[in-house]
C-alpha cells in the first residue's frame, strides 16, 4: 500500500519523501501529528456514451471499515476545485489550506490521502 503525504510546510522537492509505505503508516498511526484521509471514489461507466458517474467511498468506509483514525474525504466535494469545468481539479493552494484548516489540518501536521 503506498499514500501520498503532503504537508503545507514541506515543500515538493528532490529531497522530499511524497510516499509512506504501509510498513511506515501502521508503525505511524498513534502520532498526533499525523492525519489520515479515506479518498475512496469510484467512476462508473454510464451507457450508451460511456461517461462517469462518480460514486465516493463512503458505504466501504463506514460498512467495511478504513485505516484506524482514518477520516473520510469525498475527492470531488472536498477536495476539488468546484469553479473548474473538470472533476477532480485541485484548488489553488490558499483555498487548499483552507480546506484543510477546517478539517484540523495545520502547517505542523503530515497527511496521507
Amino acid at each position: 500500500m503506498l499514500a501520498q503525504t503532503f504537508s503545507t510546510s514541506m515543500p515538493m522537492t528532490a529531497t522530499a519523501k511524497p510516499l509512506i509505505d504501509g510498513t511506515e503508516l501502521q508503525a505511524r498511526l498513534s502520532d498526533p501529528e499525523l492525519r489520515i484521509f479515506d479518498c475512496t471514489t469510484f467512476l462508473h461507466p454510464e451507457p450508451p456514451d460511456g461517461q462517469l458517474r462518480v460514486e465516493t467511498g463512503r458505504e466501504l468506509y463506514q460498512n467495511q471499515g478504513h485505516i484506524p483514525g482514518a477520516a473520510l474525504i469525498e475527492l470531488q466535494h472536498d477536495l476539488s476545485d468546484p469553479s473548474n469545468g473538470l472533476r477532480f481539479t485541485m484548488p489553488a493552494a490558499d483555498e487548499l489550506a483552507r480546506m484543510f484548516a477546517a478539517i484540523g489540518v495545520g502547517d505542523h501536521n503530515e497527511v496521507v490521502l
